[in-house]
């Protein structure tokens, strides 16, 4: 899954974590990673690219039916392209 090329207006601590776990992510640190995304989203509900990348870790991990919800929220916080994206593809999967 493409990781977000900016990052959203955000305190600098959620900038941080945000960083950590797409850090995590990228080298394959799967849990590491999702425990981070949920550090961030839980820190700040409206991040929506920290609930898009955790959507596309759990569609990685064969988690659909929560990918599904948590990319369909990503969605209500900001409609961006690549979000329906990977929300379609967690449809079809």
């Amino acid at each position: 899954m493409p990781l977000p090329p900016d990052l959203p207006s955000h305190s600098a601590g959620d900038n941080a974590g945000y960083a950590a776990a797409t850090a995590a992510h990228r080298a394959g640190h799967l849990a590491e990673a999702e425990a981070a995304y949920r550090a961030v989203v839980t820190a700040d509900p409206a991040h929506a690219d920290a609930w898009h990348m955790l959507g596309g870790l759990l569609l990685q991990s064969g988690r659909l039916p929560e990918a599904e919800a948590t990319l369909r929220h990503a969605l209500t916080l900001r409609e961006e392209p690549l979000y329906l994206c990977n929300f379609a593809k967690a449809l079809i999967a």
